[in-house]
């Protein structure tokens, strides 16, 4: 299932280039078609605490999970 625009999701897999872990919640800001080749992706917004955006990157859909009610976010 395709995850509406401007949602957050979290990350099934860690950025290492952009010191993001696994679990870390990220924004989808678009939806890249696959082509056969490549596979359907989203790009990704990961801000702060604050709301400072840290990095901007492209990651496959099946590398994102939703959110789901009996989480909680923590430092």
């Amino acid at each position: 299932m395709k995850t509406e625009l401007y949602r957050e999701v979290v990350l099934a897999t860690d950025i290492k280039k952009h010191n993001l872990r696994k679990g870390d919640v990220a924004k989808v800001v678009d939806f890249v078609q696959g082509n056969g080749v490549v596979p359907d992706a989203y790009i990704l917004e990961a801000y702060n605490v604050l709301g400072v955006t840290i990095a901007v990157f492209t990651l496959p859909v099946n590398l994102v999970q939703p959110l789901v009610a009996n989480e909680v976010f923590h430092v």
